[in-house]
């Protein structure tokens, strides 16, 4: 009562305050002790996360950087022809390809504003591709070789023998109108001729992939391999037939 009256009613939750304090304390060091290392993982993981996303940027970037300089190669090969090539109109960018069978054309980032005509050839670095068949101001459309209803006067670029390539909507295209009498080899160079007065001559086409005789037709059947395949081909030249046209590269 003495105690009381000096120091107050006693309060018996008062001295157990402590003691639970610590319980508190020490159930959140045991909770955060085994939160821990989830939380790392967590974090791991969302580090890994961004990584991934970073190096598929990087490879994109790549990616990109390696096309545009295959891009740029290819380019510098037709402008190196530009020079040496009689005719040349200008070069374009392949924007759109229709690979069916019953019609295989291109469209090019170029049309009647950049000098593109009807009928003008279309050729890439290596060999001819086709003719412009339809204009518009900023873009043309290519009838491919390889289209059925596509023909080229060509010669064997040894012999001089004169035929006419048609394509055949696939890969290999015919070429016709060579009499059975007459020689021709598997490897051998075609190149136009210009005697259709569309194509400048010395363009290569393709090479002779087969030769097959017949007892009861007048020609031989021969399979033409092109000297790159249409589809495969994303930059271009158009070329306008000249009178003064001469053998290009």
């Amino acid at each position: 009562m003495s105690y009381q009256s000096i120091r107050g009613p006693i309060k018996p939750i008062f001295y157990l305050r402590y003691p639970v304090q610590y319980l508190n304390e020490a159930i959140y060091n045991i909770i955060e002790a085994v939160k821990a290392p989830f939380v790392s993982m967590i974090m791991v993981k969302q580090e890994n996360i961004r990584l991934k996303q970073e190096l598929q940027q990087l490879l994109l970037r790549e990616e990109a950087f390696h096309e545009q300089e295959q891009e740029n190669k290819r380019l510098r090969q037709l402008l190196d022809l530009k020079d040496v090539t009689p005719g040349y109109v200008t070069t374009a960018r392949v924007i759109g390809k229709n690979p069916s069978t019953w019609s295989q054309t291109m469209i090019i980032n170029k049309g009647d504003l950049d000098g593109i005509r009807k009928n003008m050839a279309v050729r890439s670095s290596r060999c001819l591709i086709g003719k412009v068949i339809l204009v518009d101001k900023h873009y043309a459309t290519v009838l491919l070789i390889t289209d059925i209803h596509s023909s080229v006067a060509v010669e064997v670029q040894s012999s001089r023998l004169e035929g006419v390539v048609s394509g055949s909507g696939q890969s290999l295209c015919t070429l016709k109108y060579i009499p059975q009498d007459e020689i021709v080899r598997e490897g051998e160079v075609l190149i136009t001729s210009g005697y259709d007065s569309l194509y400048p001559p010395g363009i290569p086409v393709g090479k002779v992939s087969s030769v097959e005789r017949s007892q009861t037709e007048l020609f031989l059947n021969i399979e033409v391999t092109l000297c790159a395949a249409p589809f495969k081909i994303d930059e271009v030249m158009v070329v306008d037939r000249t009178d003064s046209a001469s053998t290009s590269p």
